[in-house]
């Protein structure tokens, strides 16, 4: 709350203001240089005006105050787990896992840019909060005892460091050994699912993001697609029996193909030889946007295909679509990336925003169940063991 003397001292300047306006517009009055009635009339308007402004003033003079006395490690520390659930997504114990996750250094006590002060603990919360919720700077200013421009700040410093940090995670070469060393309970757990695939260690999959209007008009029919029908951002992922996304590829503008996607990934000739173990060639398995090859498998095409074709296909996309549970668990998890309106290219990165909601899903599936798990009876692997593996 504010403290008495400095509210007394602001509304003290409201009527030390008023008083000097009644007096001058008084003054006019007496001196008659208006007529009698417009000057009344006048007076009270400006008079009501002028209150109205100072109001606003002395409830914004509150408000910076309560910002600037609030303790958000305190409010932190009397936070259950449903409430940090709901803020940031993971629970109070974990949140602790995701400050190391993050990264931000603990050495570090401001920003760069214009050294606003914060700590590994406010920074971390600040990125789960805004990805988990697209509310407005203003509106969690009390919640986090910060103003808009500090928070605004720390958060994109915080996402690129988290970014920097991590993104070999998701986008750099993939992890030999770690694929090679889960891709026979992979296949395992894909074939007793109910496919007809005996070998197959993950899918293959692209997604579109909608986007606001590009201001600039040579943007908006780069960024235009024509089958989907609005703005839009394209991302490619492979997932695993696990829950987890092995590799994404992005962002592109979404008249991009899937199968361009795929080429300018990079990586047919990483999958190549990490799917070759033990002289048994493994496969991800793609939709018929895809091209078959040694290490993918496509649904069969075509006007005339056997009952047995037809009925592997079918087997085959009923396990496939838990591919777009995945997709659809980002979206209700980090709903940020779900509202088009703040994500407009030129003024906020959409690219860096979906990639890193989705090294935070990663890091949440190793943490607590997720459907593609639980379909495939697939535990993934500790988060402290997903985060080691860097080859």
């Amino acid at each position: 709350m504010v403290h008495g003397r400095q509210r007394d001292f602001a509304l003290w300047k409201v009527e030390d203001r008023l008083a000097e306006c009644k007096g001058f517009f008084l003054g006019i009055v007496r001196r008659r240089e208006v007529l009698p009635r417009a000057s009344s009339a006048y007076l009270a308007i400006s008079l009501d005006e002028l209150l109205e402004h100072e109001m606003e003033r002395v409830l914004m003079l509150e408000r910076r105050i309560a910002v600037a006395q609030h303790s958000f490690s305190d409010c932190f520390n009397n936070m259950s787990d449903g409430e940090c659930l709901r803020n940031f997504r993971f629970q109070k114990c974990d949140i602790w896992r995701m400050v190391n996750v993050v990264g931000w250094p603990s050495s570090e006590t401001h920003t760069e840019r214009n050294r606003y002060s914060t700590n590994p603990l406010l920074s971390t919360c600040i990125v789960l909060n805004r990805l988990s919720n697209p509310s407005r700077w203003y509106d969690v200013e009390p919640f986090f005892g910060k103003h808009s421009s500090h928070l605004s700040e720390i958060f994109w410093e915080t996402l690129e460091s988290f970014y920097v940090k991590r993104k070999h995670l998701i986008l750099g070469p993939i992890s030999r050994s770690f694929l090679q060393n889960r891709a026979k309970m992979y296949a395992e757990c894909v074939a007793s699912a109910g496919s007809m695939l005996q070998y197959c260690v993950g899918f293959i999959y692209g997604t579109v993001i909608g986007i606001a209007r590009t201001q600039a008009s040579e943007m908006q029919r780069v960024v235009y697609s024509g089958h989907k029908r609005k703005h839009a951002m394209n991302f490619q992922a492979l997932i695993t029996p696990d829950g987890l996304i092995s590799h994404a590829s992005g962002s592109l503008e979404s008249r991009r193909h899937d199968w361009t996607m795929y080429g300018f990934s990079g990586i047919d000739e990483q999958l190549a030889e990490a799917l070759s173990i033990d002289g048994e060639q493994f496969y991800i398995y793609g939709d018929s946007g895809y091209n078959r090859r040694p290490h993918m498998e496509v649904p069969y095409v075509g006007s005339v295909l056997t009952d047995d074709q037809k009925e592997c296909n079918k087997r085959i996309s009923s396990v496939r679509v838990t591919v777009e549970w995945l997709f659809m668990d980002v979206k209700q998890q980090w709903t940020a990336i779900d509202f088009k309106r703040k994500l407009r290219i030129g003024q906020s990165p959409v690219g860096l925003m979906y990639l890193c909601t989705m090294l935070l899903h990663n890091c949440r599936a190793c943490i607590y169940p997720n459907q593609i798990s639980q379909k495939f009876k697939c535990p993934p692997p500790p988060l402290e063991e997903y985060l080691s593996h860097k080859d």
